[in-house]
């Protein structure tokens, strides 16, 4: 990969549309490590409840082909990409996945889903 290739970076949101429980989960979390394996991504995924917010960044190819198969996973539904921006540099220099333990509804999720949407809305 030439060093010109710009880097992107896009923050999304989506459902996991978890239907036999923590095995779904983990299906998707060793997808997401094999994925990001793959090529040269770096970033997180985290589930909360059912939310799954995700960054991702890296030469644009891999990125929107990851994103691609996020959105087309039948155990994901509504992504929702939040922020796409080009970079010189990369804010994250690994890959990673938080499983955080609460349930859809819980205070703590909610307030980390609302304040980290509205500092990507703002660009923060």
């Amino acid at each position: 990969m030439p060093k010109s290739d710009p880097l992107l970076q896009l923050v999304f949101r989506s459902v996991c549309e978890a239907t036999d429980g923590h095995g779904t989960v983990k299906s998707i979390a060793a997808d997401a490590q094999a994925e990001a394996t793959k090529g040269p991504l770096t970033g997180f995924l985290a589930l909360f409840g059912t939310d799954l917010m995700g960054l991702l960044e890296g030469p644009a190819a891999y990125v929107v082909a990851c994103v691609d198969n996020i959105s087309a996973d039948p155990r994901n539904s509504g992504l929702c990409v939040l922020r796409e921006a080009q970079l010189t540099d990369r804010r994250f220099i690994t890959w990673s996945w938080h499983c955080l333990p609460v349930e859809q509804g819980d205070a703590l999720a909610n307030l980390f889903a609302e304040r980290m949407s509205r500092s990507l809305y703002r660009g923060v």
